[in-house]
């Protein structure tokens, strides 16, 4: 919630394949900075305000409510996996 202006709001895997959240501006991406992207959520007013109004928090509870969970840590397991066999 702490998150305003031309942001998006990432769930990464970091170097250390440390699950942690991120914010970028605009459209950076946390690739650049070596970090698995698991789930990305624009929080950019345009994104929730036709719906939404000024409420962001309830567009993120509405969201956080919609994403596959089940697959995010099928993402996750995948990525550890990988990274196991190297």
């Amino acid at each position: 919630m702490d998150i305003f202006e031309s942001r998006w709001a990432w769930l990464v895997i970091d170097n250390n394949r440390t699950l942690r959240l991120y914010k970028s501006f605009n459209q950076d991406n946390p690739w650049f900075l070596n970090m698995y992207p698991l789930i990305a959520i624009d929080v950019w007013e345009h994104a929730h305000y036709l719906q939404y109004k000024n409420e962001q928090e309830k567009y993120l509870q509405a969201l956080l409510k919609v994403i596959n969970w089940e697959q995010i840590n099928n993402n996750y397991q995948e990525y550890l996996n990988e990274k196991n066999k190297k």
